[in-house]
């Protein structure tokens, strides 16, 4: 079976096998998939959550999962629908994640001021800048092979 899909910014027929490298996972019932996605530090804005919340209620039963890698899941969606979920979520800045042996989402604590032990002072020695490192990690590492 291979559907049409998203690799990098094209679409392109790939293998259901396949389509876990790019963060689309078949479920049990073969009809439907769930798309991951990339949540660098597990950091979303008010218009991300929204707008997840709005394709959550079209394509995916009103369902959203939280992953315990600060990462977002959105279950019950159609082959047929993939394009055109993963084209609403370019619009509010959300990406799809990646699967396997390769770099996934980089999760980090949320910092300063919500955590006593993140700072955005990184002139303190002992206290690092924890979003940053995170955002700047993401950057550079998402989606290698490990």
């Amino acid at each position: 079976m291979t559907i049409q899909a998203v690799s990098g910014e094209r679409f392109e027929e790939m293998s259901v096998e396949g389509l876990r490298t790019v963060g689309v996972f078949i479920q049990e019932d073969p009809r439907y998939f769930t798309l991951r996605l990339r949540v660098p530090g597990g950091n979303l804005s008010v218009d991300q959550m929204e707008g997840l919340a709005r394709m959550a209620r079209r394509y995916g039963r009103g369902r959203v999962h939280l992953t315990t890698r600060q990462a977002v899941q959105l279950p019950w969606v159609r082959a047929s629908q993939i394009q055109e979920v993963v084209g609403e979520l370019e619009k509010i800045g959300l990406l799809l994640s990646s699967c396997g042996p390769r770099v996934r989402n980089i999760v980090a604590c949320p910092g300063w001021p919500e955590c006593k032990n993140g700072t955005s002072k990184p002139l303190e020695s002992s206290r690092v800048d924890t979003q940053r490192l995170c955002e700047e990690m993401d950057r550079r590492f998402f989606g290698l092979d490990t």
